[in-house]
């Protein structure tokens, strides 16, 4: 079911700004965003880090107000 218009308008802000928070993590340090998974898989992965002590997939959600 499609997610109505100003539902995902607020999410793909809050994906956004999270973006933004990870780009300023330190040297060694390497973001991904938005990786789909492979057929028949519908999934995304929000956010991936890799950095010196591991590897870490963020998913971004939006809490209703």
């Amino acid at each position: 079911m499609a997610r109505p218009p100003a539902e995902w308008e607020r999410s793909l802000r809050a994906r956004h700004q999270v973006a933004s928070l990870l780009h300023a993590l330190p040297p060694g340090y390497v973001v991904f965003h938005d990786i789909e998974l492979p057929k028949p898989s519908r999934a995304v992965v929000d956010h991936l880090v890799i950095g010196p002590r591991g590897v870490w997939s963020i998913t971004t959600e939006v809490c209703a107000d």
